[in-house]
């Protein structure tokens, strides 16, 4: 998982990606453990630890107007653990109940859609209310190593491009490439397999 991090990072430093100058400090593994200990349980899970340890998520508060500064594919971007901590508490929250599913988000976009590890299966699940074709929340990645290579895979592939506001966007012209990479590393995920039987192009 580092190795794959370490990569990421490289592809984000050859396009000039600025998030990277507005990534939190790592939080030390303890941290995380307690606050997954007292909202989940008895969780540990290696590769999560292994991204916090990287850096907390994004200072979102320090953002420059009009960037958004997103890192990850499909304009997510790291969520820094307090706000997983009012993300998983709210009130609000009756639609993915993520404590009760055992869900962390730790990636979100700016549309309130999100990344969520499992701690049963940990598979990597989208969560999102604005993709009809799918369901609420379906499996994306067959885990957080997966995803991250799934990342490094489009960039190699040239599949992501940044745009003016800073964010990473799929380059609509690799989209057949895109999906077929997104199929080709994640076979035991939901996603693929619906856009796959969709598009009928993988």
């Amino acid at each position: 998982m580092k190795n794959e991090i370490e990569i990421l990072e490289k592809h984000l430093l050859e396009i000039n990606s600025q998030a990277l100058n507005y990534l939190n400090p790592p939080i030390q593994g303890e941290k995380l453990n307690k606050f997954i200990l007292e909202n989940y349980g008895d969780y540990y899970l290696e590769s999560l630890n292994d991204l916090y340890s990287w850096h907390n998520g994004l200072s979102r508060a320090e953002l420059p107007e009009n960037h958004r500064l997103t890192y990850l594919a499909d304009q997510f971007a790291l969520t820094n653990l307090e706000d997983v901590r009012q993300i998983i508490n709210s009130q609000n929250d009756t639609f993915y109940q993520f404590i009760k599913n055992k869900l962390f988000p730790f990636a979100q976009s700016f549309n309130g859609e999100y990344y969520a590890v499992s701690f049963v299966d940990y598979k990597v699940y989208f969560c999102s209310t604005f993709d009809y074709e799918i369901e609420p929340i379906v499996s994306i990645f067959n885990d957080l190593i997966a995803m991250i290579k799934t990342q490094n895979s489009w960039f190699d592939n040239k599949c992501l491009v940044l745009n003016e506001f800073q964010e990473i966007e799929l380059d609509l012209s690799k989209y057949s490439h895109y999906l077929e990479i997104g199929w080709m590393n994640n076979p035991n995920t939901d996603y693929w397999k619906i856009k796959k039987e969709i598009e009928g192009n993988i």
